[in-house]
């Protein structure tokens, strides 16, 4: 009788797993999401210099490159294995990885992100 008793009670107690999406979980302190970069840091964008972060990342996730004179940070998140390894090699500190983990998109190059 005890286990019927416990199965209706399970029942009648709600789901126990977590309200996502509706409700975001928290993240732990040092979660490694997406990354943020600070442009006015980054020596790469400012002066074409450095690549530190494109030369350390085992994933080649980061790539430096020139468009229309212009300077491109890219960074695809569908190669990327979010070891931290570019934010703990800049020396100026500009990549940092946020506690966002919510980045799902439609389509692969929605995930590819690039600063200017």
């Amino acid at each position: 009788m005890s286990v019927i008793r416990e199965v209706l009670k399970k029942l009648l107690s709600g789901p126990l797993t977590e309200d996502f999406p509706r409700k975001s979980s928290p993240t732990p302190e040092n979660y490694r999401g997406v990354h943020e970069l600070d442009t006015d840091l980054c020596l790469y964008i400012r002066y074409g210099i450095c690549g530190s972060c494109e030369w350390v990342c085992p994933s080649n996730a980061i790539c430096h490159l020139e468009e229309g004179g212009r300077r491109v940070f890219r960074l695809d998140l569908g190669k990327c294995i979010f070891c931290s390894t570019c934010m703990e090699i800049c020396p100026t500190k500009s990549i940092k990885l946020t506690r966002n983990y919510e980045f799902s998109r439609r389509s692969r190059g929605e995930i590819v992100l690039e600063w200017r």
